[in-house]
C-alpha cells in the first residue's frame, strides 16, 4: 500500500457532488467570519511593529475536573461529541465578538478516508483544514442545534479531500478567505498517547511544542481528565489581554452550555454588554479593557441588533419602515453585488441618490 492509491482514490471521488455540498454549506455565509477585523489593534507603520509585537504567542485554560465531567454528561445527553460542544461555543464567541448571525471557523480534519485499506500506514500529505458554518440564532433550540452542527461535521467527512482553496473560490469571498480562526481538537492528547507504551527503555521527555499555522487564531482543545484550551496567536493581530478575554469568555460558554436550564442560545452567557464590567454574570468588578468586549463596527452593531430582535423597527420614512432582519438582509445583499463587482475592502464606493430609505 503507497500514497499512489491514495492519489488514485482521490481521482475517482465524484468531486461535482463534493462542490455542490460546499457550494450549499458556505452559501448561508453572507461574509467571512474575521476576528482580526472585529478585535483590530491600533495600526503601526510598515516596518515599525515592535519586537513584542512579532511571531507567535500562546495562552491556555482549563475546565476543572467537575466542570469537565458535566460537559461530558451533557454532550452524552445530547448524543453529540465533546468536539461539537467546543465548536459550537466557539460559534457563539465568534458570532458575539464579530456581530454576525451566521460564522465560520476552520477545522483540521486527518483527511484519512477509513475506507482505504492500509491508509493508517501510509506517508504523505492527508491532513486539511474545511470550513464550519454555523448559524447563532438565539431563539434557536440548544438539543436540536447542537445536533445540526453534529450532522454537518459527518456529512462534510464525505467530502473532507476537497482543497480549501475550491472552498473558497465556490464561496466567491476572495483572498482574504472565510475565516482566520481553526480549531483543532484531540480526544487523546499526545503527551499521554507518547506514554501509553509497552517499552520500559523508551522515554520521551519533552512532548511540548507550538504548531503555528498560517492564520492569526489557532484554538487547540484536548480532552482528558480535564478540557484544556490553547489559543496560539499572532501577536500583530491579538494583544495578550484580548486573548486572555477571548478564552474567559469560551469557557464561561461551556459551562453554561452544560448547566440546567439553558433551552435556547439566547440562554447561554455570552459576553458583556458594552459598558459592564467583567465578563457577564461574574461579578468581578475589575473595569480593564480585558473584561470588555471590544468597540464593534457600525455593520457589526447593525448585525447584532437584527440577530438580537430581527422584527423590530430600524428605520422609519413616512408611512415606509423596515425592520432590522430586513436592512441586515438588504445590506448583506448589496455587499455581495459590490463584491461580485470587484469592489475590494477598503475601496471609495461614491453614493449618488435621492433622500429615501434605500
Amino acid at each position: 500500500t503507497s500514497y499512489r492509491d491514495y492519489i488514485a482514490w482521490l481521482q475517482g471521488l465524484d468531486h461535482g457532488a463534493s462542490e455542490a455540498y460546499w457550494r450549499r454549506l458556505v452559501q448561508p455565509l453572507h461574509e467571512p467570519s474575521l476576528l482580526v477585523d472585529a478585535l483590530a489593534r491600533p495600526a503601526v507603520r510598515p516596518g515599525a511593529l515592535p519586537a513584542a509585537r512579532q511571531g507567535h504567542h500562546e495562552a491556555g485554560a482549563a475546565l476543572d475536573a467537575g466542570a469537565t465531567q458535566q460537559l461530558v454528561e451533557f454532550a452524552q445527553r445530547e448524543r453529540v461529541t465533546a468536539n461539537t460542544l467546543v465548536q459550537a461555543a466557539w460559534s457563539l464567541v465568534l458570532a458575539r465578538y464579530t456581530g454576525q448571525a451566521t460564522v465560520a471557523f476552520g477545522a483540521t480534519v486527518a483527511g484519512r478516508p477509513p475506507e482505504l485499506a492500509g491508509v493508517e500506514r501510509m506517508q504523505g500529505l492527508f491532513i486539511n483544514t474545511l470550513p464550519v458554518v454555523v448559524a447563532c440564532d438565539g431563539a434557536l433550540e440548544l438539543g436540536p442545534w447542537l445536533r445540526t452542527l453534529q450532522a454537518q461535521n459527518l456529512a462534510s467527512r464525505e467530502h473532507e479531500q476537497t482543497s480549501l482553496s475550491d472552498i473558497q473560490r465556490w464561496a466567491g469571498k476572495g483572498r482574504r478567505g472565510l475565516f482566520d480562526s481553526i480549531l483543532v481538537f484531540e480526544n487523546y492528547p499526545m503527551d499521554a498517547v507518547l506514554s501509553a507504551h509497552d517499552d520500559p527503555h523508551l522515554r520521551f521527555a519533552v512532548t511540548h511544542a507550538i504548531d503555528v499555522t498560517s492564520y492569526p487564531m489557532d484554538l487547540e482543545v484536548r480532552l482528558g481528565d480535564v478540557l484544556s484550551l490553547k489559543m496560539i496567536y499572532q501577536k500583530s493581530s491579538f494583544g495578550d489581554d484580548t486573548v486572555q478575554a477571548l478564552l474567559r469568555q469560551l469557557v464561561q460558554v461551556l459551562e453554561s452550555m452544560a448547566s440546567e436550564g439553558m433551552h435556547c442560545l439566547r440562554d447561554i452567557a455570552l459576553l458583556p454588554e458594552p459598558g459592564r464590567d467583567g465578563p457577564a454574570g461574574t461579578g468581578t468588578g475589575t473595569g480593564t479593557d480585558a473584561c470588555r468586549p471590544p468597540f464593534l463596527p457600525v455593520h457589526a452593531c447593525m448585525a447584532l441588533q437584527a440577530r438580537r430582535d430581527p422584527g423590530a423597527v430600524a428605520l422609519v420614512m413616512g408611512e415606509q419602515t423596515i425592520s432590522h432582519g430586513e436592512l441586515q438582509a438588504r445590506s448583506n445583499h448589496f455587499a455581495n453585488r459590490l463584491v461580485q463587482a470587484g469592489v475590494g475592502r477598503g475601496a471609495i464606493v461614491g453614493i449618488a441618490m435621492e433622500r429615501s430609505l434605500e
